[in-house]
């Protein structure tokens, strides 16, 4: 599913604890008592264009903004009708044709009426920016479609081009909005934050990178219920200033992320009033291997001696105070299809087994990369610690790339040897961690493609039955660790924090990757 700076939370449900001491001031503030809901994030925003965003940030507001023909329930798994009337293949043996007929009287923001060319016209769409530009936008998730008809004004069908059991899952996810065919230019991103759509807010104002202000939208007809008239969402360049903000008391709810000591005390000394909801096992963490030709990292040496020396157990007790777990796997603890391939593929933590692979294989030390990451997303101290792994012995010499708002336009074109990323599901299914991450065309844009893995996870779409996949997966796992394009660091928890006058924050982070900022209202 998409980058994060940080991340399927499919067996993980949240856990809610209500931490109602009755202390007033101290680490956490009250609140006001009245207006918008304010949501404090560190997310960054890319785009407000579902065409051109692939990122936790952006997909956070535009779920906001915009509605698909489906969505899934809070806290469930399974795709329901949200634009859509009723959704269903027309053919349960090939899985390769879908119709969808739209709700009656459906509207956009502006009071365009939303009809099934805007549905055909936003799934081109998305297809059309990603060709032109080569990259970028949320079409690995869609690559399956081959075309899309609209049948009158209230009926689409979906022709995909190989069976694809989880396209419901798809529709579903922020990558299958609907926009207005009349206010988005066809293959280039909108400019400026006019946006238009059918969803359960429309955007009042927006300043990026510091707030948007939605108010609820009385055009929207879909399957949920708005459990407030407006929301702001205030953008933090850290953690740490989350934090600050959080303290002086001018923030409701804390989504994603403050820092990690800041969770452990909140669950060591739970004496404030203050509401905590905890989701295990939602978001994983990679470093990623520019395997093409010209990169420094190239050589499956270099990597599995890289492999050889992380510790991942030393950065989720040292940088992330046990908030995250070790992850040997693309798909996380809790997921059907989880296994330690990476663990079981590659040698332990030992610098003397890193040096004696890069020995046997001719290659003169120190080896020097680049390794990019997220400066503004809390992640120095990681990134100190996983340096310090890697030049233990004078094996490598780490030239590190830190960036800002411009990480994703790097991430897609390839301009460092290695990366550090998050990864947040697409929709509530193993999939999700494997077909956009490894799978042809990923949105990794690393290089890496396996003629094998490409085959069984076009054997996992073919499923209806998803338990059923898990042999292939564990089979795909088992390959990407040999190959070893990308390295698992750690799962981590989402923590949802909100003061005691602010129910729904249990809702906000569920299993789907959806930000149901909808659900939360003043007691």
């Amino acid at each position: 599913m998409r980058y994060s700076r940080q991340l399927l939370r499919l067996a993980a449900l949240p856990v809610a604890i209500s931490l109602l001491a009755g202390c007033s001031g101290g680490l956490f503030g009250e609140g006001d008592e009245a207006g918008p809901i304010v949501v404090g994030t560190t997310d960054s925003v890319t785009s407000l264009d579902p065409s051109a965003a692939y990122d936790a940030g952006s997909w956070a507001i535009i779920s906001t903004l915009h509605q698909g023909l489906m969505t899934f329930e809070p806290s469930g798994s399974t795709p329901v009708p949200d634009a859509a009337k009723e959704c269903s293949f027309t053919d349960d043996k090939t899985l390769k044709t879908f119709r969808c007929e739209l709700r009656d009287g459906l509207k956009f923001s502006n009071g365009d009426k939303l009809t099934a060319e805007d549905v055909k016209f936003s799934f081109e769409r998305v297809r059309s920016y990603y060709e032109k530009n080569k990259q970028g936008g949320p079409w690995p998730v869609l690559g399956t479609l081959d075309t899309v008809e609209a049948e009158g004004d209230a009926v689409v069908v979906f022709h995909l081009a190989t069976p694809d059991a989880t396209w419901p899952y798809k529709l579903a996810s922020a990558a299958g909005v609907i926009v207005d065919k009349d206010a988005y230019p066809d293959g280039k991103a909108l400019e400026g934050d006019d946006v238009v759509g059918s969803g359960p807010y429309v955007l009042k104002s927006y300043d990026a990178g510091k707030s948007a202000v939605l108010e609820r939208n009385a055009n929207y007809k879909g399957a949920f219920e708005v459990q407030n008239d407006a929301v702001t969402i205030k953008y933090y360049e850290s953690p740490d200033k989350l934090l600050a903000a959080w303290k002086d008391g001018g923030l409701d709810a804390v989504s994603r992320d403050l820092p990690a000591k800041a969770y452990r005390d909140i669950e060591d000394n739970p004496e404030s009033d203050v509401r905590v909801a905890a989701l295990k096992g939602s978001s994983v963490r990679h470093m990623v291997f520019n395997v093409k030709d010209g990169s420094r990292v190239k050589s499956p040496a270099i990597r599995k001696a890289i492999a050889a020396l992380v510790d991942r157990q030393a950065i989720a007790r040292n940088v992330h105070f046990r908030t995250v777990d070790p992850l040997y796997s693309l798909i996380p603890a809790g997921v059907a299809g989880h296994t330690t391939a990476f663990y079981d593929r590659l040698p332990r933590t030992d610098p003397a087994e890193a040096q004696k692979i890069l020995a046997e294989a001719g290659i003169a030390t120190p080896v020097t990369f680049t390794l990019a990451y997220r400066k503004d997303a809390g992640f120095e101290e990681e990134t100190k610690v996983l340096v310090k792994q890697l030049e233990q012995n004078d094996l490598f010499k780490v030239e590190l790339d830190p960036r800002g708002d411009d990480f994703f336009d790097m991430v897609n074109a390839g301009k460092t040897d290695a990366f550090t990323v998050g990864w947040l599901p697409d929709f509530p299914d193993p999939g999700t961690y494997v077909s956009p991450v490894v799978g042809k065309g990923n949105t990794f844009n690393n290089g890496y493609s396996s003629p094998k893995v490409n085959e069984l996870i076009k054997r996992t779409e073919k499923v209806s039955a998803r338990t059923r996949t898990l042999s292939d997966n564990t089979a795909i796992d088992d390959e990407v660790a040999k190959d070893l394009p990308l390295l698992p660091l750690y799962q981590s928890k989402d923590y949802t924090l909100t003061t005691d006058h602010i129910l729904g924050g249990e809702k906000l982070l569920d299993s789907t990757g959806a930000w149901r900022v909808w659900e939360l209202s003043r007691e």
